[in-house]
This record gives C-alpha cells, structure tokens and sequence, in this order.
C-alpha cells in the first residue's frame, strides 16, 4: 500500500497539533541520533546577505548520508526507520509541525563521516503536494542531470554551505534544518505566524514545559532576541551576544523538573513531596500521581522562563502532555485554594500501553495529547477527573494541613444585620469583665484607655449624696480610665455590657478538640468578648464547601468558601450569644455545658438552617447556581 495524496493529511496534522510541536520534534529527532547538542538559532548567513531571519535547528548527532537524507524527507513516515509501535516517532513529525508554514521550503543539510548533503523540501501550489526540489547537475562523466540531494554550494545566488555552525562542522556530523517560510523574504525566527509563538522567551518556555528532564551529557540552547521589535534585532552575528545588553541571547534548556525540584544549585527550599496510586475504568488504567509542593514562598527565580506556579501534567516518555494551571483542574484533585494550588505541581504518570494486556495510554498521531487503549475508555483522553476523585479522596496530610491554613482566616465579626439583631435580643445580657480605674480599687491595673487614648470608655454613675430638705441629686455622668490586670494604677473589676463573641476560622490543629467542628473560649483578660472557633477541616464543613463550590463558576471557589466559613462562624456566635439569655435559668454547670464543643458541633451539623442562609448569601453576590 502507497501513501499518496499527503498534502491534505499533513495539513490536517498540523492542525491537529500544538504551538511549538516542531520544536519538539525537531529535539527528539536530534535526540535519537546520538546528539549531544543541540540549538535552535538563527541562520545568521541570510541575516547578513539577505536580511532575513530564519530560524534554525542544528545538532552534532549521527547525520546522514545522501541517500539516507532522500529517504528520510521525502516519505511519509520514513525516516531510515518503520514507523514503530504506539510509543515511538512515527517517521512524520518534522514534516507536519513544519512544512504547512515553511511552504517556500524547509531546506535539510546533514554531515556524516565529513561529507555534507542538501536537500530543499517544499510545497508545490499547482498539485497541493510535498517534495524534495530537483536540481540541475553534472555527474561525474560531466552529463547534466536532475538531482534531489546535492552538496551544500550556490543556489538561488546564495551559499548555502555558509548555514553550517561551527559546532556541527567541527564535528563532522550532524543535521541542520532552516525554515524558510512562505516566502523568501519572511521571518521564520519567531516561529509559527499563525500560532503567536514569537513572543521573547516562548521557545524555552515550551521545551521547559513539555520535557521533563534533559539527559545528562545533552546540551540544549535556544537564541533569542530581547524583544519582538525587529529593528532591535542585531544586523550580524559579530557582537549580537556581547555587553550587558546585547540584543541576542543563548539560554540553556534545564527541563521542568529543574524548575520544580532543583531550581537552583545552590540554595535549598522547604518543598514536601510524596507519590499516590489511582486507578481509573473497569480496566483499572493506574497511575502515580508525583506531588510537590513548596511550603514557602516561592520565588520568582525564572524570570518567564518556567511558569513560576503550579500545574497539573501528565508524564509519558520524559514528555509532559496536557499541562494545566486552571482552577477547575485542581478542584478536580481536591484544591480549591489559590495559595495552595499556585505551590503545588501535580504530574500523574499513566501506565503505557501494554501489547499484552491491550491496555494502557499511547499518544495520538501529532505527538499532542495522550489516549488511552483498551476497555471502554479506548480512544477517550485522559480519565483525569476520576483519578482526580481518587486523589482527592487521600489527600496527602501535607496538602490537607497546607489547604486548612489557606481556608483559616482571621478572627472574623458579625454582618451588620446579624450583629444588629443578636445585640438587640442579647447585647445587654452579654457582660464582660473590665478593670476599671478607681481610687478605692482593691486591684492594681495598667491604664489602657481613658482620657487622651481613642480607647473605649464606660460611663459609671458617682454615688449620692442626701441633703436635708432636699430630693435625690441623681446620677452624675463620668468616664473611668480603664487598663489590664497588673501595674501601679489603683483599680477594681466590673462586668459591663460590650457587644458578641467573635469568631476564628482555624485548622484541625488550632483546635483543642481537632475532632470537632467547633468549640468556644471563654471570656478572658486576653479574650474579653470569648472566642468561637471552627474547624475548617472537619469533614461536615468540608463536604458542604465542596457542594457550593460546584454549584458556581471555579473563578469564585475561595470566595464561595470564605463565604461558607463565615456563615459557620457567624451561626456559631449566634448559639453561643443566645446561651447568655439563660444565664439567670441555669446554673453555670449548665450552661457550660451548653456551650461545650460536642453541644457546639451537633448543633452545626443540621444542614438545613445553614444551606439556607448560604443559598439566600451566595445567591445574592454571585447570582444563580449552576444547573445540575
């Protein structure tokens, strides 16, 4: 069976495939001719002769002779090599990520044992079709012919032996590929016009994303210019790298476990790190899930070159596929929280295709995305949300602790309209122990507030005094300097009305009872209105964020969860104020008991009244839920 008519079948692939495909291909081709370097520059021959800026990929790798260059360039599929199994280059990569774009020609020259061959690969508008240009030659009997492979000289009045880097020629191997564009005139050192791949650093981005470790003893380098204004860019390569700023640069390419593991040689962060098994279908398609995740801050030591945040990646072959940092991806594993998601990279590694068992993952025929074989999930992508689920169900403690304390906020106070309605039910019987200043005190204090502080004061009544043939003189305003236990002021203690507990929202280990949903600190010198505290961590709590999360858009996840807390907290504040009215009715054994953390907790773990004052809250900042 002939493979003809591939025009529309490499247009179609093109289609299929990623920004920066045919920088991957052209690495891994290099990489599996024995390369120990690689670059992709910049043709700098035609940047002087002819003002054009092309790009380059060059390697110092095995090479090819002439009738192997022919071989592999002009068949679909080829490459001196089958096609192979699901889990090897398919012989077509560098002509479907490169030639729909390089139609004037993608031109090839290749170096083995010293001796250089050309060819000049390009499109044919009449037919729609692909191939190698013919040249005119003369033989070695001195007749004229048609050739497809020619020694690198003067074609079109430009030498194109001039196109070979020193580290290719020095090595006497090697191959070079130069895209030529549309047109002879365009630009080709940008990438992709259709794809927007030009933009600085974008090359190194994507080959420090999509592969995940470089091999020892491999050296990869990109040039690039500072910037996209082409009047900037240097008008040779003499001078183009030198001085502090010099308009072109050559960067190494480290992989993305560098840039998440190892980002520098020397300093050493605090990053936790483990491995989780999922499985996915009837099948039971397993899996790792690598996790890393920063317990600090991380710098911004890239400067654009890696993303400086979290990812999620599926890991095949030393290729990361389907890399993603949205939200609704982490939701899928359990994070919800910005700060913590932005510090944790998750790279889940599926099992291969397996010829025996007819299972496993394969990537598709543009080297994009993986697929999975076998069962009923064949053909299907990723079954990301399921393994998600299942990672999520285990939370690694590292992430559960990281994520609590991302959910616990500060201490946090009543709305106004419930502030307003507790206090006018409860307010005056919520009374508070303050030291006041008093010349008869009993007690030592330390003034706080009073007269020339902001702080607040206490209105107390003087006593009276009675006059013969005369009535009550009545209450005479005045304000007591108040301040805390110990210091050189005389003083005395007073309960005095002064507003609700307030509330915290905490992770388990904040909790003197890290089973319970919430418990309440009583009034206190450090605590003067008492303190409730909820556990963000407990399961009850959790599972209704993860229920309200889903019922609106992902960008709202943390606000929707900080909206939940409060509510908890608010409700909490409400039990604990409304306790306070049976002080006179119960004895204080009581009423401690009322307030204690399990009484504390069955009392939130209705549901009912809480989904509905989260409904009424939610509903009226971020609009109608989802639909189900």
């Amino acid at each position: 069976m002939r493979t003809s008519n591939t025009g529309p079948l490499i247009e179609r692939v093109h289609r299929e495939s990623h920004s920066f495909q045919w920088a991957r291909e052209g690495l891994i081709n290099a990489r599996e001719a024995n390369a120990t370097q690689i670059e992709f520059g910049v043709e700098w021959h035609a940047v002087e002769q002819c003002g054009v800026y092309r790009r380059t990929i060059a390697d110092n790798g095995d090479g090819m002779a002439d009738d192997e260059i022919d071989v592999f360039l002009n068949t679909f599929g080829g490459g001196g090599k089958p096609i192979g199994d699901v889990h090897q280059n398919f012989g077509v990569g560098v002509k479907t990520s490169l030639l729909p774009w390089n139609k004037h020609g993608l031109v090839v020259i290749s170096l083995k044992d010293g001796y250089a061959s050309l060819v000049w690969l390009q499109h044919d508008p009449t037919s729609g079709e692909y191939g190698l240009r013919r040249f005119p030659a003369v033989d070695e009997d001195g007749r004229e012919t048609i050739e497809h492979v020619v020694e690198p000289g003067l074609i079109d009045d430009f030498d194109w032996s001039n196109t070979i880097p020193d580290f290719v020629r020095e090595a006497g191997h090697g191959t070079i590929l130069i895209l030529l564009g549309n047109e002879p005139s365009q630009d080709t050192v940008l990438g992709d016009p259709d794809r927007e791949e030009g933009k600085p650093h974008a090359l190194r981005h994507y080959l420090n994303t999509r592969l995940w470790e470089i091999a020892p003893g491999l050296d990869v380098k990109t040039l690039e210019f500072r910037t996209q204004n082409e009047k900037e860019w240097p008008k040779e390569r003499a001078g183009a790298f030198s001085g502090s700023g010099a308009p072109a640069h050559r960067r190494t390419v480290v992989g993305a476990e560098a840039s998440v593991i190892r980002p520098t040689p020397t300093q050493r962060f605090d990053i936790a790190s483990g491995v989780s098994h999922v499985s996915a279908g009837a099948a039971g398609l397993g899996a790792k899930v690598h996790w890393w995740l920063w317990r600090e801050d991380r710098p911004n030591l890239f400067s654009g070159h890696f993303p400086n945040t979290g990812y999620v990646a599926a890991l095949y072959n030393n290729e990361l596929y389907d890399r993603s940092d949205h939200v609704a991806t982490y939701r899928t594993f359990g994070i919800s929280h910005k700060a913590v998601r932005t510090k944790l990279w998750i790279i889940i590694e599926p099992e291969p295709f397996d010829d025996k068992i007819k299972a496993g993952v394969y990537p598709d025929s543009s080297r994009s995305r993986l697929l999975v074989q076998g069962g009923a999930l064949a053909g299907a992508a990723l079954p990301m949300a399921e393994w998600g689920s299942q990672f999520a169900e285990n939370l690694p403690s590292e992430i559960a602790n990281a994520l609590a304390a991302a959910n616990a906020g500060g201490t946090g106070s009543l709305d106004a309209a419930w502030r307003d309605r507790l206090l006018e039910r409860f307010g005056s019987r919520w009374r508070i122990p303050r030291w006041i200043a008093s010349p008869h005190g009993r007690e030592r204090i330390e003034i706080t507030e009073g007269a020339g502080t902001s702080g607040t004061r206490v209105t107390v009544r003087k006593k009276r005094k009675s006059h013969a043939g005369s009535g009550n003189a009545g209450p005479l305003p005045g304000v007591a300097p108040m301040g805390t236990p110990t210091g050189p002021v005389p003083g005395r203690t007073a309960r005095v009305g002064a507003g609700l507990p307030e509330y915290k929202i905490v992770q388990a280990e904040g909790m003197d009872e890290p089973e319970m949903l919430a418990e309440y600190m009583p009034v206190s010198s450090e605590l003067p209105t008492g303190l409730v505290r909820v556990n963000i961590q407990h399961p009850a709590l959790a599972e209704v964020i993860i229920t309200w999360q889903s019922a609106y858009a992902d960008h709202l996840a943390e606000r929707v969860a900080d909206e939940i807390g409060d509510v908890y907290g608010q409700v909490a504040v409400s039990k604990i104020a409304h306790s306070e009215h049976y002080r006179s009715k119960y004895d204080p054994t009581t009423i401690a008991e009322m307030r204690s953390s399990k009484a504390l907790t069955m009392a939130l773990l209705g549901l009912m009244a809480e989904d509905a004052i989260i409904a009424t809250r939610l509903g009226g900042k971020y609009g109608r839920r989802k639909a189900s």
